[in-house]
């Protein structure tokens, strides 16, 4: 009898060992796993954080975020600004008589001169079409220097014709408060009239 006792006890304590080695490593493994589960949702939540907060937006928008925040301005590569404008014949005269630029190409009453050079009708002065691209960053960023522009004219720009420019970030150079920026500006129908790239010093760049 003291004999059965003991084979029983010991049969009782291996049947334990067995349902403990069976079932423990499957409820380790079901926490184990869960926490892989939290620790890669929180992971994927916090990527989706980051890449909000770094997509390309308006210069207008960084700046009125520096505004309501540290004052600093944060920009990276793909940041836009652009700006709209028609070129009247008003427009172009009064340039004229502001710069002193009377070349007749740009005769707002007559067209003989600009179609004797080679064009359909008299231009605006290609200078006065390149200073949309100060409108479009300094309208933006007040404050705002252009430290160097580089312009090349593709097409010619019509009296009364409109343009609309486009100034996209291509690098940013925190330490030296520096944004280097592609330019382009395009016609009514979507043409090339000019392109070029600028150097910004913005003093409040956010390093």
């Amino acid at each position: 009898m003291a004999m059965k006792r003991i084979l029983s006890l010991n049969v009782h304590r291996l049947s334990k060992l067995h349902h403990i080695h069976t079932h423990a490593p499957s409820t380790i493994l079901t926490s184990s796993s869960s926490f892989y589960q939290f620790q890669h949702h929180q992971h994927r939540f916090s990527t989706a954080t980051a890449t909000e907060e770094d997509k390309p937006t308006t210069f207008a928008a960084r700046y009125a975020a520096a505004s309501q925040g540290s004052g600093k301005v944060k920009l990276i590569v793909g940041d836009y600004t652009t700006a709209d404008k028609t070129f009247t014949a008003n427009d172009v005269q009064t340039y004229a008589d502001i710069t002193g630029d009377d070349n007749p190409v740009h005769n707002v009453n007559d067209d003989e001169a600009a179609q004797s050079a080679g064009f359909n009708a008299s231009i605006c002065h290609g200078m006065f079409s390149g200073a949309l691209f100060s409108a479009a960053v300094g309208g933006a960023f007040p404050g705002a220097v252009l430290v160097e522009k580089t312009l090349k004219w593709k097409k010619p720009l019509y009296i009364n014709e409109s343009l609309h420019a486009h100034v996209e970030v291509t690098k940013v150079l925190p330490r030296r408060k520096l944004v280097l920026c592609d330019m382009k500006a395009t016609n009514g129908s979507d043409e090339l009239v000019v392109e070029g790239k600028v150097t910004i010093l913005v003093r409040d760049l956010q390093e």
